[in-house]
């Protein structure tokens, strides 16, 4: 089934890198098979690849540009702009799982390595509030971003009083639509329909305070940039509730520029 996934038209260049060979079948055609270690694998070409010293973000094909004049909701570019600006380039993302992760993944730059921690595979819901404070715990002079959408964010909303607990000064950006997104956007592709993707939500600045930590709510996208780097520099753990367009999602699978 993960050929499948991956390979639906056959259409593309698979480089296949494992510890064993690949299982072919008509979906899954390596072009290229690496087989060895992973780590001795991925060493070795690394030190055959140039370092990119260009970083900047591709561009879903019709996304407008950032505008700091764009009121709520704001549009996943502009959330993911503001961002990228906002932290260095040692600083650690940690995204939750759903629509919000593919356009992470798509355009945030990562200059370093191991600072955008993305869970695929298993694709676990709920990861980015845990996973920041372990990251946090791991790397205390980084900051520390956890990533959320509202769904996978209410999975693990309790994990708030650990970070509280053990001072772990994470920022939770929580990207507020109401909605589980990706799986709504695979249901209209899929079946031309939803089904029971849409939910309620609490007041996210007062949950926040609620666990004694700093709340902030970001209406436009002009504060957007200044209120990330004010939770940040707070030195405490800290979220700031972003309201995200998920009508944009309708462009989810779009070819990047």
């Amino acid at each position: 089934m993960g050929a499948v996934a991956l390979e639906p038209k056959r259409d593309k260049i698979v480089v296949h890198i494992d510890s064993t060979a690949a299982e072919l079948d008509g979906y899954y055609q390596p072009s290229v098979e690496v087989v060895g270690e992973l780590d001795q694998s991925l060493s070795e070409l690394a030190d055959g690849v140039a370092e990119r010293t260009d970083w900047s973000a591709p561009r879903t094909k019709g996304a407008r540009g950032p505008s700091e004049e764009a009121t709520a909701p704001l549009a996943p570019p502009d959330v993911i702009a503001a961002l990228r600006a906002a932290l260095g380039p040692e600083d650690i993302v940690v995204s939750d799982v759903g629509a919000h992760k593919v356009w992470l993944a798509r355009l945030f730059a990562a200059p370093t390595a191991n600072t955008v921690i993305i869970s695929n595979g298993l694709a676990a819901m709920g990861i980015a509030v845990p996973g920041a404070i372990a990251a946090k715990l791991l790397y205390p002079e980084r900051n520390v971003v956890a990533f959320a959408g509202d769904g996978g964010f209410l999975m693990n909303v309790q994990e708030l009083e650990t970070a509280k607990r053990l001072g772990a000064a994470i920022v939770c950006v929580v990207l507020i639509d109401g909605r589980l997104g990706v799986i709504e956007a695979n249901e209209r592709k899929l079946l031309g329909r939803t089904f029971a993707t849409e939910f309620g939500n609490p007041g996210f600045v007062e949950l926040a305070r609620a666990f004694g930590i700093a709340g902030f709510a970001v209406p436009t996208a002009r504060e957007l940039f200044p209120t990330l780097r004010r939770a940040l520099d707070l030195r405490e753990p800290a979220l700031v509730a972003v309201p995200w367009d998920y009508r944009v999602n309708a462009r989810l699978y779009d070819k990047l520029d």
